[in-house]
C-alpha cells in the first residue's frame, strides 16, 4: 500500500520512467482517509481481499469498496485476492471462492475487469481458475527468477488463454537467494540486480503478456 504522500508523488515519477501502473491494495476494514491516485496519474489495479469477518460480511464490505471506487478514472481492473492459495495442502474452497467474489464484482461493475493473481502456477493452478472461476478474465502470476522465461508456456499448456500479467517480479526472491553458513540469505550486488532487471524486463515485455508489475 502507497503511504499516503505517495499518491501524489510516487505516481508521477512512475509515469516519467515510462511504467502505465501502480497496484493500490485497499480495503474498507483498512484505515481510510487516502483516495486512490488522482487522474493525472498512471492506471492502477484495486487489490481487494477478505477482512476475516466470515464470507458474508467480507463480500458486503468487498462491494462496498467496488460501488465506491468504480467510476474512479484511475481504476484499470479489480484484484481478486493475492496468493490466496499460497501454501494450503487443501485448495478445493479457493477456486469457488475466487468465482464468488469475481461474480459480486462484475454484478456491482461490470466495466472493468476481474484479474486473479496466483503464486506461481503449480501443476494446474491456472488450468482450476479458468474452469472453477470463469468470472475471471484476467490471469496474473507472481514468478520470480529464471522461472519467468517459462512462464507463458506453462500458462498456456494449463488451458488459460486469456490475458496474462506478471503481477510480481523482481531481480530474485529472498528464498531463492544462496545462504551463508549461518543461514542467511546473500544479496545480490546492485549490478547483478540490474543485470538481472533487464533481462527479466525484455522477458515480459515478449508478446504473450499483456503487463507486469515489478514487486521486489
Amino acid at each position: 500500500r502507497l503511504p499516503d504522500e505517495a499518491h501524489s508523488r510516487i505516481p508521477r515519477r512512475l509515469a516519467g520512467f515510462g511504467r502505465g501502473g501502480v497496484v493500490e491494495a485497499r480495503a474498507p476494514f483498512r484505515d481510510e482517509g487516502v483516495e486512490p491516485p488522482a487522474p493525472l496519474t498512471p492506471v492502477g489495479v484495486a487489490a481487494l481481499g477478505g477482512g476475516g469477518g466470515g464470507p458474508r460480511r467480507d463480500l458486503a464490505r468487498l462491494r462496498a469498496e467496488v460501488r465506491r471506487y468504480k467510476d474512479h478514472p484511475a481504476l484499470l481492473m479489480w484484484g481478486i485476492g493475492n496468493e490466496v492459495e499460497a501454501e494450503l495442502t487443501d485448495t478445493s474452497r479457493v477456486w469457488p471462492a475466487i468465482e464468488q467474489a469475481a461474480r459480486m464484482v462484475k454484478s456491482a461493475d461490470p466495466d472493468h475487469p476481474t484479474m486473479a493473481v496466483l503464486q506461481e502456477t503449480g501443476d494446474d493452478k491456472a488450468r482450476k481458475i479458468g474452469a472453477l472461476a470463469p468470472d475471471i478474465d484476467v490471469l496474473g502470476v507472481n514468478s520470480y527468477g529464471d522461472a519467468l522465461a517459462s512462464l507463458r508456456t506453462r500458462v498456456r499448456q494449463q488451458r488459460w488463454t486469456g490475458p496474462l500479467v506478471v503481477t510480481e517480479f523482481g531481480p530474485l526472491g529472498a528464498w531463492q537467494a544462496g545462504r551463508t553458513p549461518w543461514g542467511a540469505s546473500i544479496e545480490p550486488t546492485s549490478s547483478a540486480k540490474a543485470a538481472l532487471m533487464r533481462r527479466y524486463l525484455a522477458l515480459t515485455a515478449e508478446p504473450g503478456f499483456a503487463g507486469q508489475i515489478v514487486f521486489y
